[in-house]
């Protein structure tokens, strides 16, 4: 069976001339979860932004097809990204003028749409908040609606940018299980810091200056990645 994401041999290095991607190799299953791992400015952010066409430089396949403008529009409906500040995908006036962005755009019906939107906020747990100003959202109910505008396209693969940065302890402790309880149900992709997103994931690579410097399936010696992370 075909990987549900492969890359071979990507290199990417931005119009300033930063390297930022360096012969990356990896390949992903079918509702695997998998970690990307390394400080700040390793590159992960920079391959996530690969998997759906936001930059594009070959050497990626999402779903047996590689990242071309024949295949774009497929893909950005399969692969959900999830950007690191909520603030960044939550543009509308209401949370379900968020949400219901992506399915308007497919040009689904008013009644299909209404369905997608309800069951993306049921998910998340936030029924009701369809008439709140996303504005006026808590941090952690912005990170709730901000996966709710990418669940309602139905993505077969949903990729997060440090999903749990910046939230306090009794906020993390629900998202986590939320975030279990997606993990579930597709192929997952997560850049984190977090040792406990990562303990949820089946496998990690660990990057370092635009590198895969190794792969783990075992996260017993927790504190023996955070040091290889620094």
């Amino acid at each position: 069976m075909k990987p549900t994401i492969s890359i071979k041999g990507l290199n990417y290095t931005y119009p300033d001339g930063t390297k930022a991607l360096s012969d990356i190799n990896l390949e992903v299953a079918k509702n695997e979860s998998v970690a990307l791992i390394g400080p700040n400015g390793a590159g992960k952010t920079t391959l996530l932004l690969h998997l759906n066409g936001i930059i594009r430089n070959g050497s990626v396949e999402v779903m047996g097809m590689e990242i071309n403008d024949r295949n774009l529009m497929k893909i950005r409906s399969s692969v959900g990204l999830v950007f690191q500040n909520p603030d960044d995908q939550l543009f509308s006036p209401t949370v379900f003028d968020d949400v219901a962005f992506g399915p308007l755009n497919m040009s689904l019906g008013e009644q299909d749409v209404m369905a997608r939107v309800k069951e993306s906020l049921g998910q998340v747990e936030l029924e009701g908040y369809e008439n709140r100003s996303c504005h006026h959202l808590s941090f952690g109910e912005k990170k709730r609606a901000a996966i709710a505008t990418v669940l309602s396209m139905q993505p077969e693969i949903l990729v997060l940018d440090e999903p749990t940065l910046g939230m306090d302890p009794w906020v993390k402790k629900d998202f986590l299980a939320l975030l279990g309880k997606l993990m579930h149900l597709r192929t997952i992709i997560v850049a984190t810091h977090d040792n406990d997103v990562l303990r949820m994931c089946d496998r990690a690579y660990l990057f370092s200056k635009g590198r895969i410097i190794s792969e783990m399936d075992e996260f017993k010696d927790i504190e023996k990645i955070r040091i290889e992370q620094q």
